[in-house]
């Protein structure tokens, strides 16, 4: 759902920049960089059957559980090599939340989060109601 918020890379399935007879003969899975990037494709599509899944999900959540999950699981570590808005401390991410919850599409509606506590505390009970809800195996359709 991550990737769906945030990169809609393979909006167009199937196409690819190379020949996908290129290997022909390459067994599904196998390594074969064409058969690896139409399944990727079809998979990260933003209308996908995986994608639909994560959304119906992530409805099953408060929008600010769902917000405090997102956020964190697009947070990067501030030592690792490059630039992202989301190359954040946890102290830094409260404070810049504003514009990490614009950038997931959820800046309306959701509570701002007073301290890294309630962020924890937020996206802790977000994954703990999601494990109630797969476990219970009564997902709602979206």
């Amino acid at each position: 759902m991550l990737e769906l918020q945030l990169d809609y890379r393979h909006e167009n399935p199937g196409y690819q920049p190379f020949s996908v007879t290129a290997l022909a003969g390459e067994v599904p899975g196998g390594g074969g960089r064409s058969d690896q990037a139409m399944l990727a494709a079809l998979r990260y599509h933003p209308q996908s059957e995986w994608h639909k899944a994560c959304g119906v999900l992530l409805d099953q959540l408060p929008k600010r559980q769902a917000a405090a999950m997102l956020m964190q699981a697009a947070h990067i570590r501030p030592e690792k090599m490059g630039h992202s808005i989301w190359m954040v401390t946890a102290r830094q991410m409260v404070e810049r939340q504003e514009v990490l919850l614009r950038a997931l599409g959820l800046n309306e509606g959701v509570k701002p989060f007073e301290s890294v506590e309630a962020l924890q505390v937020a996206g802790k009970r977000g994954r703990k109601r999601l494990w109630q809800v797969l476990a219970v195996g009564e997902v709602g359709r979206a």
